[in-house]
């Protein structure tokens, strides 16, 4: 157990390093040394978070096509969610109807209730205000935007995910 973990954690490691040498303008040795600094910082901070043994689960391939199913739902999620808002934006009466909704928390993991409230709040027209282990509160920039959230794509897309995680 301690292994895979380690192994993870190297792994993580390496993708941010090279995430910060992607986005790194310039690279330098101060550069290459901030970034393994920085990146080192990140990995300790997170450690007990996305490695514990609640939260960490193994790759697997139900796992990881759950992964890119979410990813996609999010992705077409976002594209319709924003060409909703350009349409409230560019009409001339603006129709706008806010609402603030109480949905259940559909998930058991602590950081994936993390990213599907992150997730809300990335899609246009939606803002989560709070998240806990039975609810979250969402504001919507009309009523349509909430309306179906407890039954939404996005929200059966995670909970798949987090289903096929444990397998």
């Amino acid at each position: 157990m301690k292994k895979e973990k380690t192994f993870s954690a190297v792994i993580m490691f390496a993708l941010l390093l090279g995430f910060w040498i992607i986005i790194e303008s310039e690279v330098t040795i101060l550069s290459l040394t901030l970034g393994f600094l920085a990146t080192l910082f990140v990995i300790v901070y997170i450690f007990d978070l996305i490695f514990s043994d609640q939260e960490r689960t193994r790759l697997t391939f139900r796992s990881a096509k759950a992964f890119f199913i979410l990813l996609g739902t999010f992705l077409k999620e976002v594209l319709i969610a924003n060409i909703q808002v350009a349409k409230i934006v560019l009409s001339k009466n603006m129709n706008l109807s806010p609402k603030v909704v109480k949905i259940k928390q559909p998930l058991k993991k602590d950081l994936n209730r993390a990213f599907y409230g992150n997730f809300i709040t990335l899609t246009p027209g939606t803002l989560t205000i709070d998240s806990t282990e039975e609810y979250l509160i969402v504001h919507g920039l009309t009523k349509d935007h909430v309306k179906d959230l407890s039954e939404s794509p996005l929200q059966k897309a995670f909970v798949k995910f987090e289903g096929d995680r444990d397998d």
